[in-house]
């Protein structure tokens, strides 16, 4: 299991300075997590997006970027997600989703 307790934390508020905070911490290939509002729609397609599921449909683990924020996008409309998405599969980069919190966590 990952330990998400040394990675940086912003509160993603879907505005273009945290596009931009999260785009830079990306594509220097440094993990983030990005905790969204309670409100926010965290339920993807966890096959078509590669995603392993755990605790029971709680969390999914290791999917892939372009496909994951891209549909978050598209759900919440917030397409500054799928550019963010894009720069996490530029930099090579996982994501994990905590449905509960719910928070994308973003990392190598």
């Amino acid at each position: 299991m990952r330990d998400y307790g040394n990675m940086p934390v912003m509160t993603w508020e879907g505005s273009k300075n945290s596009v931009v905070k999260a785009r830079a911490q990306i594509m220097h290939g440094e993990p983030l997590i990005m905790e969204m509002g309670a409100d926010f729609g965290i339920g993807v397609d966890a096959k078509a997006c590669g995603c392993r599921i755990i605790d029971e449909g709680k969390r999914l683990l290791g999917c892939e970027p372009r496909c994951t924020l891209s549909q978050l996008a598209g759900a919440n409309g917030q397409p500054a997600l799928a550019i963010v998405g894009e720069a996490a599969a530029q930099a090579g980069l996982l994501v994990d989703l905590d449905l509960v919190r719910p928070r994308i966590i973003i990392y190598d």
